[in-house]
């Protein structure tokens, strides 16, 4: 299966699509060395000079940040996690964004177990060639081996609360037991 590719390595970005096999692009990632991408678009950090080619491998190990598309695995291995707002340096890039983990366990000692780890939804910030960069995900994979911090951050800090609110309908009838007043 061909699906899109969009990475962030070392000092480049990189657009296109893979040859995928597998339920998820994660376990993909954990297993392989490199990966074939065609109808490549690659654009350096430090000029912003783009380039198109037809096909290009790229060593696993260049990779900071994958986008994650694709299947999203077996629905029978999914299980209720919390998500823990986080800050993460990962090469030239920070990235904020929701890491998922079971409600009981500790977010940092799983991300650090990890070789590939998650973050959804998610902003990246970078700059090409002096200029800063912002761009949003669905979920991000970052390769654990580039990973230089990682750290709990605030919904508000991260500027992803606004999309993630949840409009509560309100009752006009239901009784204020929070001794505030009205509820409309």
């Amino acid at each position: 299966m061909l699906i899109e590719f969009r990475a962030y390595a070392d000092d480049y970005t990189v657009g296109g699509a893979t040859a995928f096999e597998g339920d998820r692009l994660s376990d993909f990632l954990d297993v392989v060395d490199k990966l074939e991408v065609q109808y490549v678009t690659v654009r350096g950090l430090e000029d912003g000079r783009r380039q198109d080619l037809p096909s290009a491998v790229i060593q696993r190990e260049e990779l900071c940040i994958v986008a994650a598309t694709g299947p999203r695995g077996r629905a029978d291995r999914r299980l209720r996690t919390r998500a823990y707002p986080m800050r993460a340096e990962v090469g030239p890039y920070t990235v904020v964004g929701y890491f998922h983990a079971l409600p009981t366990a500790d977010p940092f000692a799983i991300a650090q177990r990890r070789s590939v780890v998650a973050l959804k939804p998610v902003r990246v910030a970078f700059d090409v060639a002096g200029d800063r960069i912002e761009e949003t995900h669905d979920t991000l994979l970052l390769m654990r081996a580039k990973i230089t911090s990682f750290d709990s951050a605030s919904d508000e800090a991260m500027g992803l609360s606004k999309a993630l609110e949840v409009l509560v309908r309100r009752d006009l009838q239901a009784k204020d037991l929070t001794g505030k007043g009205s509820l409309a």
